[in-house]
Parts: structure tokens; sequence; C-alpha cells
């Protein structure tokens, strides 16, 4: 039997350690990037996240395999990120027939553009989103915070502080969900299918 020099093993069981470390740390998957129209984190926001993650992997059970890109948008930016959503997802060729079908069975008025509306409804109510082909999270932010200075003077400080920290521990979950399960495999390419709705 062919017995390895004892030097010679050491030797690959250090290269085979270090390839591990390696391909183990976090940085060896590329973080993913924002884009360039989606701004970073305000400082106070970034440092909330790095404990939000802790959250997050604690509540769903998940380990973060590498970083998360976190930026934040104005209700502008929003509306039109919204809007390359609903070019890709729900082109024509599909917006057209699920706006028929509304229609036909008086789910929606006659007169109403499903494509214009449907965008702006979203916009109204989006605190955050999570975007799994480009894998980048965004925080909306709409004057003092996630849900603006009508928020604090309606709940408070701290409630508002803590329905913000909700909206980000969800998209956070997403995105966690995102590095083990692969979200687009999930997409569904038929709006009116069973599946769809």
């Amino acid at each position: 039997m062919f017995r390895a020099p004892r030097r010679l093993c050491c030797v690959f069981s250090l290269a085979f350690l270090f390839i591990s470390i390696t391909l183990g740390a976090e940085d060896a998957i590329p973080a993913p990037v924002l884009p360039k129209d989606v701004d970073p984190l305000p400082a106070d926001m970034e440092k909330q996240m790095k404990d939000l993650i802790r959250n997050a992997e604690r509540y769903r059970g998940l380990i973060k395999k590498h970083p998360v890109a976190c930026g934040s948008l104005g209700k502008a930016g929003l509306k039109k990120k919204m809007r390359q959503a609903f070019d890709e997802e729900l082109p024509p060729e599909k917006m057209n027939p699920l706006e028929a079908s509304l229609k036909a069975f008086g789910f929606i008025p006659e007169e109403m553009v499903l494509s214009k509306y449907f965008p702006e409804l979203l916009t109204s109510q989006v605190g955050g989103f999570y975007d799994p082909r480009r894998k980048y999270l965004v925080i909306i932010q709409d004057g003092d915070g996630v849900l603006g200075v009508e928020a604090k003077k309606l709940y408070g400080e701290e409630l508002t502080r803590r329905m913000e920290q909700t909206v980000m521990v969800h998209e956070l979950v997403h995105a966690l969900q995102d590095q083990h399960f692969n979200l687009q495999k999930f997409a569904i390419d038929d709006p009116l299918s069973d599946e769809g709705a």
C-alpha cells in the first residue's frame, strides 16, 4: 500500500483547509450591488440593518450566506421601479388579458387602464421591497423615515420606529429566503392561472 510522506499530507491538509475557509468566507460570494438609481441607506439605518438581519435569521431559522445589498428610494424612485417591474413581469401580452378578464367579471371599471392604475396603487402601499432578480433590498424613505412624518404624528416615535423595523425585517426575510431557495424559481408566468391567483 502506498503511503504519502507525512510532509506531503500536511501540505494537502493545509491546502484543503485554506480552500475550505476561502470558499466558506462571507466575501467568497461577491455581494450584490445596488443599481445606480438606488441610494445607499442612511448611516443610522445601515447600523439598524446589521441588528435586524440577525433578528431575521433567528426568526426564520435561515443564516445569511452573503451580504444583502440594501438601499433606499423616495416615492418618485419607487414609482419608476414599479413601472420597470410591471414592464418586466406583466408586459402587454399578459396585462391585456388580465385587464380584460377583470373587466369581464366586473372587478374593475371598464374605463380603468390597469397598467397605469396598478403601479400607482402599489406605489402608495409599499414600504420596501426585495428584488430577487437583481438581489437587492430597498426601503422607501418618505420624508422622515420609512413611514414618514405623518406616521410619527399618528402613532408616536417609538411605535413608528418598531413598525419601520417590521418592514425592514420582512424584506430581509425575503433576501434570506432567496439566498437559500432562489425565489426566481417560484415566479409565476401566468397571472390568470389558478396558481397565479
